[in-house]
C-alpha cells in the first residue's frame, strides 16, 4: 500500500509539472506575441509620423506656390507692370501668360500631391509588410511553442511509462518474494512435521 501511495504521489507530481511547464510555455507564446506587436505598434507610429510630416510639408509647399501665383498674376504686381511698359496690358499676349501662370500652378501643386502620395504609398507598403511580416513571426512562435509542448509530452510519456514499468516491476517482486516466503513456510513445516514423526518413531521403537 506504501509502495502504491508513493506511486499516485510521483504521478501527481508529474501532472502537477506538466501543468506548470505548458502555462509557462503559454505565458512564452504571449510574450513573444507582445514583442512582436509592440515592435510593429512602434513602426506604425513612426510611419504616422512621416506621413504627418509628408503631409504638412506638402501643404507648406501648397501655401508656397499659390502665394508666388497669386503675386505673378496680380494686376499691379511686378509682371503686369513689364507687360504695361510693353504696351501688352490688355492684349493676347498678357491674357496668354495669365493662362500659362495658373496651368503651371496647377502643374506644380499637382506634381507636389503625387509626390506626397508616391511617399505616403511607400510608406504604406512598408507598413503593410511589417504587419505580414509580424503574421509569420507569430506563426512560427506558435510552431516552435508547439514543439516543445510536444516534446514535453513524449518527455513526460516516457517518464510515466518508466515510473508504471517500474512500479510493476516492484509489485511483481513483491509478489514473488511473499511466494517464496510462504513456499519456505510451508517446507520448514513439512520438515518441522517429519522430524517430529521420525522422533515419535525413535521413541515406539
Amino acid at each position: 500500500m506504501a509502495d502504491q501511495t508513493n506511486g499516485i504521489g510521483t504521478q501527481s507530481a508529474i501532472d502537477r509539472l506538466e501543468t506548470q511547464q505548458n502555462e509557462y510555455l503559454d505565458q512564452q507564446q504571449k510574450l513573444n506575441d507582445q514583442i512582436v506587436d509592440t515592435g510593429v505598434q512602434k513602426m506604425q507610429s513612426q510611419v504616422d509620423f512621416e506621413k504627418q510630416q509628408y503631409q504638412q510639408e506638402a501643404e507648406k509647399n501648397a501655401r508656397a506656390l499659390y502665394t508666388n501665383y497669386q503675386k505673378e498674376q496680380n494686376q499691379y504686381g511686378a509682371n503686369a507692370e513689364a507687360l504695361a511698359s510693353q504696351g501688352l496690358a490688355n492684349s493676347g499676349y498678357a491674357e496668354s501668360s495669365r493662362v500659362n501662370l495658373y496651368n503651371n500652378y496647377q502643374n506644380n501643386v499637382t506634381s507636389l500631391m503625387n509626390e506626397m502620395n508616391r511617399e505616403k504609398a511607400v510608406l504604406d507598403q512598408q507598413m503593410n509588410q511589417a504587419y505580414f511580416d509580424a503574421d509569420i513571426q507569430k506563426a512560427q512562435n506558435l510552431a516552435n511553442i508547439y514543439q516543445q509542448k510536444m516534446q514535453m509530452a513524449m518527455n513526460m510519456y516516457q517518464t510515466r511509462y518508466t515510473l508504471y514499468r517500474d512500479q510493476v516491476a516492484d509489485e511483481h517482486w513483491a509478489a514473488e518474494f511473499e511466494l517464496q516466503k510462504r513456499q519456505l513456510e510451508m517446507s520448514q513445516a513439512n520438515s518441522d512435521r517429519d522430524y517430529q514423526l521420525r522422533l515419535m518413531q525413535l521413541q515406539n521403537s
